[in-house]
């Protein structure tokens, strides 16, 4: 879906979707996410004045391995440091 979204922009932005509430009791309607990729979520923040200690995929701290960052950000839990 986001390669198609880099193509269509009409169909949002990569990263933004939309799912169902599930919320107990369940309310009407749809939840708007954007899920961040890893660089694009540095630059948020290097841009609000944020410095990037660190990140590491939950994996990596789990298996006390350190990964390159294209495998890294490709682990279902990222975990970010920054400081102000």
């Amino acid at each position: 879906l986001d390669a198609a979204r880099r193509l269509l922009p009409s169909l949002g932005n990569p990263g933004d979707m939309q799912v169902a509430q599930f919320s107990q009791p369940a309310t009407p309607g749809r939840v708007y996410y954007h899920v961040y990729r890893p660089a694009e979520l540095i630059a948020d923040a290097a841009y609000s004045g944020w410095r990037l200690l660190g990140w590491h995929a939950g994996r990596e701290l789990s298996e006390a391995a350190t990964w390159p960052p294209a495998v890294r950000g490709a682990d279902k839990q990222l975990f970010f440091a920054f400081a102000r």
